[in-house]
């Protein structure tokens, strides 16, 4: 046995471990210490992605059986105390299996009064608010709560589903094999989907299997699983263009159909999409221009570790918005149509661009970017999601005297470093050999 394989199985027999403190301990419900058990976690998960690069080798199948241990272990516990989003998950399943549509009231509403328990309703977050989540999320909650009432598991469950898919995709897309488990064993994936239960984790296979069947000219079951994903979180809605422009570039290298006739096919797939779309918010369409309400309030007025929007705040003050828009635009613009690149690295720096503007930034929104790690370890990368968890600490004031401050010390923690080693990434690392391969491949 290699030294390399040796150090691997010693890296995974640390992990779980570690895992088993966090969750055994109950570490978890302190923010303290979830912060710092999540770095060494992830200390731990860099040492593995160390020895596989040096060519260690190991089993698949002892790669999934550790990823599904590391799954259940949480499949009981729930972060509640620091978001109440799977409370409110719970909550629009609840109301739907009662034949109401989640986006008409809110849940502190005199009209859903009577559905309020000690179980669920007191974790929920800015009750005052319409649902905020798409159609496709709403039928996951309504799928949950109709498997069991008020159950985090029936819930944890179905993001199972959703994590064979995930699994499923990039190892159909991946060359090395191997790289599966910079997924698998990743800790923010297995923490915030499982341990903070974020349905983010239920839409990254959906957009991974919109880009297995576009790589296979499968186009409609692209377009389905693309809505899906759309439908499931908004922010895979950016990524549209990238497909698109990919899709049309095809057709015209094949040079096998007449202008008129390629018209016809784009237009089919475009009508084909928007019908999806219209499907899916066919059943709650009653609620009108409410669908949107709650989303619209939320990317105005929810502010939290967003780098680049406070940056804009400090310089335009109370135009940073049009500012931040045009610029986020101008980048996007560029992505779309003058980066010369293969379709992963568009769609994560698509991605990535949407992100890094928003307005909020929380650790679980960063999940949307390990799939895209699994094929390129970037520096850049490697530091956010290691360190997007101590943006927490924000939890410790808030818990203990209802005041949401952000320690700058932290904030320029996660983002000096990380702006630095995007910057290097795209002249000299992993971005700049990517762009000047024009190909996409596995991280090995």
């Amino acid at each position: 046995m290699k030294k390399s394989d040796i150090l691997l199985y010693i890296f995974l027999s640390l992990l779980v471990i570690f895992f088993i403190l966090f969750r055994y301990l109950g570490l978890f419900q302190y923010i303290q210490y979830k912060i710092g058990l999540t770095l060494i976690l992830f200390l731990i998960y860099f040492g593995i992605i160390f020895v596989l690069k040096k060519g260690a080798k190991i089993n698949l199948l002892i790669i999934v059986a550790l990823a599904l241990f590391l799954r259940l272990l949480f499949f009981d516990s729930s972060l509640s105390d620091f978001s109440g989003d799977a409370n409110r998950y719970i909550w629009d399943g609840k109301i739907q299996a009662n034949h109401i549509n989640p986006y008409l009231y809110p849940p502190d509403s005199s009209e859903l009064e009577s559905f309020r328990n000690k179980v669920i309703y007191p974790g929920i977050n800015h009750k005052g608010y319409k649902t905020v989540y798409p159609p496709l999320a709403q039928m996951i909650f309504f799928l949950s709560y109709s498997i069991k009432a008020d159950s985090f598991i029936a819930l944890k469950s179905i993001y199972l589903f959703f994590e064979i898919l995930t699994a499923l995709f990039l190892l159909l897309l991946l060359k090395d094999k191997r790289y599966l488990s910079v997924y698998l064993l990743c800790p923010l994936v297995i923490l915030e989907g499982f341990l903070g239960t974020h349905i983010d984790i239920a839409g990254l296979g959906l957009l991974f299997g919109a880009i297995y069947f576009f790589k296979k000219e499968k186009v409609y079951f692209s377009i389905f699983l693309l809505v899906a994903s759309i439908m499931v979180k908004y922010i895979t809605i950016i990524t549209v263009p990238v497909f698109l422009i990919f899709y049309i570039r095809k057709l015209y290298s094949k040079e096998l159909q007449n202008k008129a006739s390629m018209y016809r096919d784009i237009l089919g797939k475009s009508l084909f999409f928007i019908f999806l779309i219209l499907l899916f918010y066919l059943p709650y369409i009653r609620a009108g221009k409410y669908i949107f309400e709650s989303f619209i309030l939320y990317n105005h007025r929810w502010k939290f570790n967003g780098f680049l929007h406070r940056f804009f705040i400090n310089i335009f003050g109370m135009y940073a918005r049009y500012f931040s828009v045009l610029t986020l635009a101008l980048i996007l613009f560029l992505i779309y149509f003058k980066l010369r690149s293969g379709l992963l690295l568009k769609l994560e720096l698509t991605i990535l661009s949407a992100l890094l503007f928003n307005n909020a930034l929380f650790p679980w929104y960063v999940l949307w970017l390990i799939p895209f790690f699994v094929f390129y370890q970037r520096w850049s990368t490697a530091y956010l999601i290691g360190i997007i968890s101590i943006s927490y600490y924000v939890f410790i004031k808030y818990k203990a005297v209802g005041i949401w401050q952000e320690n700058l010390l932290f904030f320029y923690l996660q983002y000096l470093p990380f702006y630095s080693l995007l910057l290097y990434d795209i002249l000299k690392g992993s971005y700049a050999k990517q762009i000047k391969n024009s190909s996409d491949h596995s991280g090995s």
